[in-house]
């Protein structure tokens, strides 16, 4: 059946073109009136966003100017006019008697009284003698050398380990020979006082055995140091000493 309706009568091909052509006029024709009757928009809507906004209201008015009212100046004329007549009575005007005096400020020079009488001022005068010169300016004052600190009274404290280091001339102890014996050994501490020179001049024991003393001291005499120089002068000095026996 469908090969029948397929396959019965072909088509002439200007048949088909002039279908198409006809439908595509019907078309257009269509197309063509809906634009020229579309229907009109609604005026009130568009007209409500078209109208332009009002102007703003107008300020206040500007503030009336002041008036000012022109002064004419005023002409004093001072003129002296002389009367016709001399008047019969002429008015006195006397000053109060009950004001105070005004004070007068004081004039005067040195060595008068506050009225300056004459006897006041000559012998303010007769004071001055142009034949005495005036006094000299003071001299500028030299700053004078400082003297140096006085010597002190007593000898100086120095320390053993300073002190030994001034040893210029120093004589070993003899050991004596009945400690070696006993084998008694030890150091022996004395105080000494070094006199300016530079010799020892006084020794006091503080320790040590009794049999190594006086070797230690008949040794100690003969040491000599340089001088302890303080402000540029020699000072005696006082210091310990220790001599230390070692058998060998």
């Amino acid at each position: 059946m469908f090969e029948q309706s397929v396959t019965g009568s072909p088509r002439k091909p200007w048949s088909f073109a002039v279908s198409l052509l006809a439908q595509t006029a019907v078309l257009a024709l269509l197309l063509a009136g809906t634009l020229m009757y579309t229907p009109l928009l609604p005026a009130a809507r568009f007209s409500a966003v078209l109208l332009e906004p009002p102007p703003p209201p107008p300020g206040p008015p500007p503030p009336p100017p002041e008036h000012s009212v022109a002064v004419k100046p005023q002409v004093f004329t001072a003129e002296l006019v002389m009367p016709d007549k001399i008047p019969d009575k002429v008015a006195i005007v006397q000053d109060p008697t009950d004001a105070a005096p005004i004070a007068q400020p004081y004039v005067g020079v040195p060595g008068s009284d506050q009225n300056g009488s004459r006897d006041s001022v000559i012998g303010a005068f007769s004071t001055f003698n142009p034949t005495v010169a005036p006094p000299k300016p003071p001299q500028p004052q030299v700053a004078k050398k400082p003297e140096p600190p006085p010597a002190p009274s007593g000898p100086v404290k120095v320390s053993a380990g300073v002190q030994a280091a001034r040893l210029i001339h120093r004589v070993e102890p003899v050991y004596p020979p009945l400690a070696k014996q006993a084998r008694i050994s030890g150091p022996v501490r004395l105080r000494a006082v070094i006199a300016a020179g530079g010799t020892v001049e006084y020794l006091q024991v503080v320790s040590g055995h009794p049999l190594l003393i006086n070797a230690a001291v008949d040794a100690i005499k003969q040491w000599r140091y340089r001088p302890t120089m303080l402000s540029g002068r020699a000072v005696p000095v006082t210091t310990e000493i220790e001599v230390n026996f070692v058998l060998r």
